[in-house]
């Protein structure tokens, strides 16, 4: 982790929560955002498949940047597809785990997921989305 993101002593306070600490390291008085743009939530994916190459992709994410002062996270730049590969990614994973179970005469465990930052939430839903879609 980076010098100077938590505050000095921040995970040695009794009783805190790692989300409290989190919220205070991100958007706390001193905290991360509290003098860097914010993160714009991108409500149209990128037409990746008309793009021809680089500097199609470069034009586009500059028009997008330009239109508002901020910027935008991964998973708001290539929307739905990060999101879907990282469903793929941790289902993959979970059902390797059922597996591990069945085979042990255990119940396979549940799906848990923890999604947080900043961005506008769209990761979660397109991850949501992926899993509903694919593994009811």
């Amino acid at each position: 982790m980076p010098r100077g993101v938590l505050p000095r002593g921040a995970l040695r306070k009794r009783g805190a929560l790692v989300r409290d600490v989190i919220a205070d390291a991100l958007c706390g008085p001193n905290g991360y955002f509290a003098t860097r743009l914010p993160v714009l939530a991108s409500h149209t994916a990128f037409a990746f498949r008309e793009m021809k190459g680089r500097a199609d992709y470069e034009r586009a994410l500059h028009e997008r940047y330009t239109a508002r002062a901020g910027f935008l996270t991964p998973a708001e730049i290539f929307a739905p597809w990060y999101s879907y590969a990282a469903a793929r990614w941790a289902l993959a994973w979970h059902r390797v785990d059922a597996v591990k179970a069945a085979r042990s005469g255990g119940r396979p465990p549940p799906l848990r997921v923890a999604e947080f930052g900043v961005g506008s939430g769209s990761h979660a839903v397109h991850f949501l989305d992926y899993v509903q879609t694919n593994a009811p």
